[in-house]
């Protein structure tokens, strides 16, 4: 390798090297946006799911708060029956009516007696006495028309209800007419303990909704209930609580208005195409729904929590979901902003080193080849003077007469034998003289021998001196 190729590969090593603190500190500085950049998102994402949590918190336990107050609600009227001989209409409408300012989602109370088959005409005797012309006893068809209830061994009739207003279709209906009222019904005889039903359409509904009822037994006083057998003998009938499930829930959120969470409160205990009872819509979004049908599009993807809640012997879910705009929200550009200004950053700080060492190395690239030039210029002078030395001492001991001038004719140099030649002892003392330029005899063949030998030529010939 020549030292012009030495000096191209030190120059493309050089240029390489000024790139690496640039490289190095533009990865270190990506690096390290792109941590800080992970770590803020993380943290947004954890702020977020906090919130979340606590909207979920806040509405599993209102609204458990609200089903809790019904049912306590629904104790005292049932401690109210077995604390009395007998309770009328009025007196029932009485202790009633106080309460059901105070109770939210409560659609209506009812009082539902068990009704023997002998008894049926009696007890639709005493209700037109008390002001109802055209009460009896009645059951619904499948195509939803009001007829008489077909004969049976016992009935469970809506004996009395508050508010009566809205609840009018109810007064009359036999639940045992129903199986999904009869086996909730019978199940909270057998078992003593209040009994919610699946969902259902209540017979006074005009919209949509599901609703569920709610069953207290109440059994006879001094009446032994420590067995099914026993209780179902001493059974008097039933306070019941009837529920729509838009009311409970929107109830409920009334107060609290979960800004960008969708609620829907669903019954694990059903069959899996039945289970949904209620979809709350974020106040954010449109709408709310209880239909018969699912709805659609109404689980967007997002953060969800699950609650379970036990209401009368069913158990319920409590689903949360955080909408897009809940997340969006509660969403900072905290973390773009801290990677782009890291970034920045980075970029400013990679091009001025870039920028700095790309001068420094030209500085160092510039200074080696000044070095190497000066370094070659004293080689070649040490080389000259050694050849002019050579020479100098080859003609100092020629035998031949030789001298040098310059272009103008001015002779600066004379061998010993050119000065023994014209009799002079040292180049020393023909210099005196004025050199050689006065030993042409013939100037204008001096001036010949100068132009020919200065155009690259050499002159050969006889000249005097």
């Amino acid at each position: 390798m020549n030292s012009n190729e030495e000096s191209e590969a030190a120059h493309r090593t050089a240029t390489w090297k000024c790139y690496v603190p640039a490289v190095l500190t533009i990865c270190v500085g990506t690096g390290l946006s792109l941590a800080i950049f992970a770590q803020a998102r993380t943290r947004e994402s954890a702020q977020i799911l906090d919130d979340f949590a606590d909207a979920t918190k806040g509405i599993v336990s209102t609204l458990e708060r609200v089903l809790e107050t019904d049912m306590l609600m629904l104790q005292s009227i049932q401690r109210f029956y077995a604390g009395s001989k007998e309770v009328e209409r009025h007196e029932f409408k009485e202790f009633v009516g106080p309460l059901l300012p105070h109770i939210d989602g409560i659609q209506a109370l009812e009082w539902i007696p068990r009704v023997l088959d002998g008894q049926r005409a009696e007890y639709e005797e005493a209700a037109r006495r008390d002001g109802f012309k055209d009460f009896q006893i009645t059951e619904r068809m499948a195509q939803g028309k009001t007829i008489p209830a077909g004969p049976r061994g016992e009935y469970f009739p809506v004996y009395f209800v508050e508010p009566f207003r809205g609840n009018e279709a109810a007064l009359g209906f036999d639940l045992a007419s129903n199986p999904a009222r009869l086996k909730a019904l019978n199940q909270s005889r057998d078992s003593g303990q209040a009994v919610a039903t699946a969902r259902i359409t209540l017979v006074q509904e005009t919209g949509t909704q599901f609703g569920f009822l709610v069953y207290g037994p109440v059994y006879r006083g001094g009446m032994p209930v420590d067995t099914v057998q026993d209780r179902r003998k001493s059974l008097q009938g039933f306070v019941l609580a009837v529920f729509r499930f838009g009311d409970v829930v929107e109830a409920a959120l009334a107060h609290l208005r979960p800004r960008g969470v969708d609620v829907e409160l669903r019954d694990m205990s059903a069959p899996v195409g039945e289970r949904l009872l209620y979809y709350h819509a974020s106040d954010l979004r449109q709408g709310s729904w209880g239909g018969n049908t699912e709805p659609e599009s109404r689980h967007p993807q997002g953060i969800r929590q699950a609650v379970a809640l036990e209401l009368g012997g069913r158990q319920w879910s409590i689903l949360c979901t955080a909408t897009p705009d809940f997340k969006a929200g509660r969403s900072t550009w905290y973390a773009e902003g801290a990677l782009a200004g890291g970034l920045i950053l980075t970029g400013l700080l990679g091009a001025y080193l870039l920028a700095g060492l790309s001068r420094a190395a030209r500085m160092e690239n510039q200074i080696s080849e000044r070095t190497r030039t000066l370094r070659q210029e004293a080689l070649d002078r040490r080389r000259a003077e050694e050849e002019v030395s050579r020479f100098k001492m080859a003609v100092d001991g020629a035998a031949d007469a030789v001298t040098m001038s310059t272009p103008d004719g001015v002779h600066f140099y004379q061998n010993a034998s050119f000065c023994e030649l014209f009799g002079y002892a040292t180049a020393e003392e023909l210099a005196e003289t004025g050199g050689g330029a006065t030993l042409y005899e013939d100037h204008e063949v001096a001036g010949e021998v100068f132009e020919t030998t200065m155009g690259g030529n050499h002159w050969d010939g006889e000249v005097r001196m």
